[in-house]
């Protein structure tokens, strides 16, 4: 099983990436560690294509090697997502490698959690990384195209993560296995 985490910085998906990777004895991995700078400057540099092979590569290595869950902090949605952050924007054709990474890449055993969490708390998170109206823009970014990537084939679960981590771990992992059953 691969269960991704998506949405706006400071909303907390690294902390309940690891928490329920803990929880499950899930791999936890996030794909471009440490270079979100690097995500949001992708059109400006023209590195979309090589980008987007190594999420996709790193994805599928951790899977293949891990032989049990695998939890990932981020994915391709998060590329494209920044990519319309800049001027350059996502590459023309990203709905024809939304639709090959969806069909091709992503095991059928996938789901992308759409984490929401009240704006004015991500600020507060990382005040530093984004302007309050930047912010919303991004959530709106994030919100059509994980509409975009269900509407392509991907298993999506929006999540409002508006308890502390613990209890949103506990939820998960019980949404989770429901969604199996």
């Amino acid at each position: 099983m691969l269960v991704i985490f998506e949405g706006v910085d400071g909303s907390g998906k690294t902390t309940l990436a690891k928490l329920l990777a803990e929880k499950i004895g899930a791999v936890y991995i996030k794909p471009l560690a440490g270079q979100e700078g690097k995500l949001r400057d992708l059109g400006v540099q023209g590195m979309k294509d090589p980008i987007v092979d190594l999420v996709a590569s790193d994805i599928a290595r951790e899977l293949s090697d891990a032989g049990q869950p695998v939890i990932c902090d981020r994915s391709l949605v998060s590329v494209f997502v920044y990519q319309m952050m800049t001027q350059a924007g996502p590459p023309e054709n990203h709905l024809e490698i939304y639709d090959h990474w969806i069909q091709n890449i992503l095991p059928k055993d996938h789901l992308i959690i759409h984490l929401r969490r009240d704006l004015e708390e991500c600020h507060q998170n990382r005040p530093n990384r984004f302007p309050k109206w930047e912010l919303k823009h991004l959530d709106i970014c994030f919100r059509s195209h994980i509409e975009l990537v269900e509407f392509l084939g991907a298993k999506t679960m929006p999540f409002f993560n508006g308890l502390d981590p613990e209890s949103s771990a506990d939820l998960l992992v019980e949404r989770i296995r429901n969604r199996d059953d």
